[in-house]
């Protein structure tokens, strides 16, 4: 057999509500494209995209959160050799100093969170485009404007150009 079919499953599980809303075990979006039948696909090339949108705007409002997490670490570094100076002059006790320290160290913590969860982000929205796993030709598009589609069904088909 020289032609072998795969039938994908964008994201292993997807149905197709009303206007074209995609519900998924890891996404909810709108299919942003698909290509036409009959079309030549490279391995690598884009199958299908989702709208990505939501989780553009999720993504810069954790940057703007990053950013701001790394101003009150610089903040607090700044205090600790402030309140380290003012104990030199007996102006504040080592119990302030200590509170200082802690406010610091809470802003190295919730820095390193903040990017672990940008970085999430980031990952989850490659989720948001499908690419080719060889090079294939478009057979069949399942899924039309509005069609109401079950979890698990095909949205689209393709066959595979030579075999590896």
């Amino acid at each position: 057999m020289s032609l072998k079919k795969l039938i994908f499953v964008v994201l292993m599980s997807l149905s197709f509500a009303v206007y074209g809303e995609i519900v998924s075990s890891s996404i909810e979006g709108i299919v942003t494209y698909l290509p036409e039948k009959g079309k030549l696909i490279k391995k690598g090339e884009v199958l299908a995209k989702f709208d990505d949108e939501g989780i553009g705007y999720d993504i810069r409002e954790k940057e703007l959160e990053v950013k701001y997490a790394e101003k009150e670490l610089e903040d607090a570094a700044t205090d600790i050799e402030r309140y380290r100076k003012l104990i030199k002059a007996n102006a504040v006790s080592t119990a302030d100093l200590e509170d200082v320290q802690v406010a610091y160290h809470n802003a190295v913590i919730n820095l390193e969170k903040l990017k672990i969860e940008l970085d999430k982000l980031k990952s989850d929205k490659s989720d948001y485009v499908i690419f080719a796993p060889y090079d294939c030709r478009v057979s069949k598009i399942i899924i039309v404007t509005n069609s109401g589609r079950e979890i698990g069904d095909e949205i689209l088909e393709v066959e595979r150009l030579s075999i590896n």
